[in-house]
């Protein structure tokens, strides 16, 4: 499987099909026990872990179905926390920035937050906010260290519909300005909003769905989106 630079790629499939593995193992949170992972033209098979932690901590981002969040910080610092650690350290592949400052770090995380409309609950606690907002906050989270790549696993599995338009909302964004997101749903509505959708069964790519072109409606989408998996048993 091949992932392109700038692509929303939705991974799909039945329970125990093997999303989350797939995910853990292309974004370096697993290794694989056979085959090559390449990322930013780097095989992650071979890297030891310091340089493995490099990769998590620079070159990609994480969004996962609950926030995790730590309670005795605001939103915004629970935002900011990984940023500040990947502006102390080097950069996957080359030296760190810099000027990367911690008011510019600052300024980024407000900046993401506001763009994502979250900037004016910046100080509240993580309980003080909706499970859309802590969402978002996420988003941001994962990235407020520039990542190359944003890997979600069910970002809408604990939220309601109108919650997970806000999310959704919130990845397109983030796709449009041209960063890489490969998200994991069990949701065709959520899945339909991907350029493709990767289907697996029993651990293996089965099939791919490529949306129609941009000038086809959401609803459309979702429909040919849906007769497509209906084909395939899911």
């Amino acid at each position: 499987m091949e992932i392109g630079a700038g692509e929303f790629v939705a991974v799909m499939g039945a329970s125990g099909s093997g999303k989350s593995t797939l995910l853990y193992a292309i974004s370096g949170m697993d290794r694989p026990t056979t085959g090559t992972v390449e990322l930013l033209g780097k095989d992650l098979t071979e890297l030891d872990e310091r340089s493995m932690s490099a990769v998590r901590l620079h070159s990609v981002g994480f969004v996962f179905q609950q926030p995790y969040f730590l309670t005795h910080l605001n939103l915004r610092d629970n935002v900011m926390l990984p940023a500040l650690k990947a502006a102390e350290s080097k950069r996957f592949g080359r030296r760190r920035l810099p000027g990367r400052t911690k008011a510019e770090v600052q300024g980024r995380v407000q900046r993401l937050m506001d763009r994502l409309e979250i900037g004016h609950v910046a100080h509240h606690g993580v309980t003080e906010v909706s499970g859309g907002q802590l969402q978002r906050a996420a988003i941001c989270r994962a990235l407020a260290s520039e990542p190359a790549v944003i890997f979600a696993d069910e970002p809408t599995g604990a939220l309601n519909s109108a919650m997970s338009e806000e999310v959704m909302d919130a990845l397109a964004q983030v796709h449009a300005t041209g960063t890489t997101v490969v998200m994991v749903t069990h949701d065709p509505a959520c899945a339909a909003r991907a350029d493709r959708v990767v289907y697996l069964s029993d651990g293996e790519v089965l099939d791919s769905w490529v949306a129609p072109g941009r000038a086809a409606s959401q609803i459309d989408r979702k429909h040919h989106l849906a007769q497509w998996l209906a084909d395939r048993g899911f």
